[in-house]
């Protein structure tokens, strides 16, 4: 292993603060940077959203109306926390982080203190276009997109982590694009990396998804594809748990691809998951047809439900190529995220 060059001293006071998961894989990746960097670098993360932050709303009247007060007591606690907290030299909102920037970006410009917003994704898309867990039109969309652009405007840095993404902010904010910086997603090198002697003569390469299930995954295309008969030399794995995950397991037996199942673990445990799979529970394979036209179903990988821990389904909320609308705009067409972990 090549020896690693000492990390860069910096003399810059960073403070981390928001209802930001500390264990979601841009915000690790985020923190990694930093402290490579040598950054004087606290976090304050009060809990809010968990794992299921685009599905903490729910449907209901009164579901609806607790996650309001949630959120009211967690952006509270948050403004307390930064008024009471050494004036740092930057504050960065870390994922998912615009309701809090919108409250933090008023204090900050009091204290002069210039904020840094992670945006990674927005809330009007993936509630009211990706999940449709928000009607379009409605009071609650237009607040949505109200929140994605006042966090923007307040932020003196946002970061993305493609150029087309950047351009999305810029456009949906209205603020010039130099105030939008890239940080491409990287692999968390303590978690991923090429291990030795894996790779074995004839057995089928693997495609591995990781992520959760939500529409703008592009899963679909994946099982599509692994029922080509130019992709039957190819392994397909599909790691995690969400939205669709009922759906495109009922699109695999369908369509006989050869396809197998796993439930979420925690990403310390899915680094594997490309070469064996072994030790990720709740395996079910789909076969191709057999010769009668009947597809065959067998048993996978053995084990239980979805194990928890630190980063259960960390690709979630990705997007891909296919870009939709927001309020201010439209996406490029064709540039983004694919599939969230596909290796």
């Amino acid at each position: 292993m090549p020896e690693q060059s000492p990390p860069k001293q910096s003399s810059m006071r960073v403070l981390m603060i928001g209802t930001f998961d500390p264990d979601y894989t841009r915000n690790r990746q985020l923190v990694r940077l930093m402290r490579a960097r040598g950054v004087d670098l606290r976090t304050e993360a009060v809990p809010l959203w968990g794992t299921t932050r685009f599905d903490a709303m729910g449907s209901s009247v009164w579901s609806k109306a607790r996650l309001a007060w949630r959120v009211m007591a967690a952006e509270t606690r948050v403004a307390w926390t930064f008024l009471r907290a050494e004036r740092p030299d930057v504050v960065l909102v870390g994922f998912p982080g615009q309701l809090d920037a919108v409250v933090l970006g008023v204090l900050c410009r009091l204290r002069r203190v210039p904020m840094v917003l992670e945006f990674f994704i927005s809330m009007h898309e993936t509630m009211v276009t990706d999940r449709q867990l928000v009607g379009a039109g409605g009071l609650l969309a237009r607040l949505l997109g109200w929140v994605d652009r006042t966090a923007v405007r307040l932020s003196a840095v946002v970061l993305a982590d493609t150029p087309a993404d950047a351009a999305f902010i810029a456009e949906v904010g209205g603020i010039d694009s130099h105030r939008v910086a890239v940080v491409p997603i990287s692999p968390d090198p303590e978690r991923f990396n090429p291990a030795a002697g894996t790779a074995r003569s004839g057995e089928p390469g693997v495609v591995l998804f990781y992520g959760t299930f939500i529409p703008l995954h592009g899963i679909e295309t994946i099982v599509r594809a692994a029922a080509e008969p130019d992709c039957a030399h190819l392994h397909f794995r599909l790691l995690g748990d969400g939205q669709q995950r009922r759906h495109i397991e009922q699109l695999a037996a369908d369509i006989g691809a050869p396809v197998e199942f796993m439930d979420a673990v925690p990403e310390s445990r899915a680094a594997g998951a490309d070469r064996s799979g072994a030790g990720v529970p709740g395996g079910v394979r789909h076969q191709r047809q057999d010769s009668t036209g009947g597809a065959q179903q067998g048993g996978g990988v053995s084990g239980g439900g979805q194990a928890g821990g630190d980063g259960v389904n960390p690709g979630g909320d990705r997007r891909s190529g296919r870009r939709r609308g927001h309020g201010a705009g439209r996406r490029p067409r064709g540039a983004g995220r694919g599939g969230a972990g596909i290796v």
